[in-house]
């Protein structure tokens, strides 16, 4: 299969995955939307549509252009949009610094791309992500975006009475309403978007190229269902472009922000409302009380072992608990986000004697601290106020 075959074929709007033994030939193809597979064995796996360039393979199960309904979404068979261009790969570590960090300043952790590799280490056996750079008519990078495809639970979509009948149907068919969904986003809710802007680029430019090149990797991969998530009050008014294209716009979970403006907690404590003060004073007394002890970890050294099996069990406790259940992190993903951010990872155990009862994880990244998951024994949440003392 030449190259000029497959060129036609991306012309007229077919999703394709290729591969070469000499990635720099197959470029080209890449750059007009095929995906590059790194094995022959990647590129030749049944139920895609795929080719190899300049005589190194076949087309196997090559489909048509196909609407995907995610409202009425139509793809264009060309991939660029007002002379925008973009480069498309698989894992962080291969991404050139100098194209990425311009979009992943400090205090933005999630698009640091440690943060990415701790992502992409500790879920690919479950997930698959891909890392764009668009650049404008210039050639300079106008953007940055992190795509992800990992499976999620459509009972979280099912209201009851229909839930029950979902779950006794999964008795004989376990995989019922369990459906891949190609993300703009990571596959870890942080509140906080993968899709980064450079000043003075042409957002509805961007936006356009984006959800094509969403649409052809969603085609390759089988999925008919694209998100955009976790976009933020400044985001969303740059996404009316995405609406036009027919998506649905959804609030996502709330998040909250806290301006560092107090010196410590006594004189944040002091600058509120007596009613609330004295309520945390009630809560930090129920806390001594119980007599837990509190340690900080602000290094990686020993994580490892003090992130045990017993402690991940936490976590999975408040996951269960939650109403939305988007992803369940496994237990490497906190161990390698220690491995990657060594000095900024910040862990805090409650103990019960020798017993971890609860925990919370963060990242300190330029001047700001992001507080990302918990877990906690709820057997002891009335007694000592646990998540109320462990999260602020």
């Amino acid at each position: 299969m030449g190259l000029a075959m497959a060129t036609n074929l991306l012309k007229a709007g077919f999703g394709l995955r290729v591969y070469n033994r000499t990635p720099d030939k197959a470029r080209p193809l890449q750059e007009q939307g095929a995906i590059l597979a790194s094995s022959p064995a990647e590129a030749a796996e049944p139920g895609r549509r795929e080719t190899t360039p300049e005589g190194e393979g076949t087309i196997q199960n090559c489909t048509g252009p196909r609407t995907f309904n995610r409202t009425s979404l139509h793809s264009r068979s060309e991939l660029s949009s007002a002379g925008y261009t973009f480069s498309l790969l698989q894992s962080i570590s291969a991404r050139d610094a100098r194209e990425w960090l311009p979009f992943a300043g400090p205090g933005d952790a999630v698009m640091d791309p440690r943060f990415l590799a701790a992502v992409e280490r500790s879920m690919g056996s479950e997930a698959k992500f891909w890392n764009v750079v668009i650049r404008d008519p210039a050639g300079r990078p106008a953007a940055a975006a992190v795509l992800s495809l990992f499976p999620i639970d459509g009972l979280l979509f099912v209201q009851e009475p229909w839930k029950k009948w979902v779950q006794s149907l999964r008795q004989r068919f376990p995989r019922f309403l369990k459906v891949k969904v190609l993300f703009c986003g990571c596959p870890v809710s942080t509140g906080q978007s993968h899709l980064r802007f450079a000043p003075g680029s042409d957002h509805r430019a961007i936006l356009r190229l984006l959800d094509r090149l969403m649409i052809r990797i969603a085609r390759a991969e089988g999925t008919p269902l694209l998100v955009c998530k976790e976009f933020d009050e400044e985001e969303v008014g740059r996404s009316d472009e995405l609406t036009a294209l027919g998506y649905v716009r959804v609030d996502s979970l709330p998040m909250n922000y806290f301006p560092t403006r107090f010196r410590d907690f006594d004189h944040f404590l002091a600058s509120v409302r007596s009613r609330y003060r004295n309520k945390i004073k009630r809560s930090q007394k129920k806390f001594k009380q119980s007599g837990l002890r509190v340690v900080h970890a602000r290094s990686a050294e020993h994580l490892d072992s003090l992130f045990t099996e017993d402690v991940y069990r936490l976590y999975l406790s408040v996951v269960e608990r939650a109403e939305v259940k988007l992803e369940h992190l496994p237990a490497e993903f906190f161990r390698e986000l220690a491995r990657q951010f060594p000095k900024e990872v910040a862990f805090t155990f409650i103990y019960q004697g020798e017993r971890v009862v609860a925990f919370v994880c963060g990242l300190f990244h330029g001047d700001e601290y992001l507080n990302l998951f918990c877990g906690l024994d709820y057997r002891l949440n009335e007694e000592a106020d646990l998540y109320f003392n462990l999260v602020p």
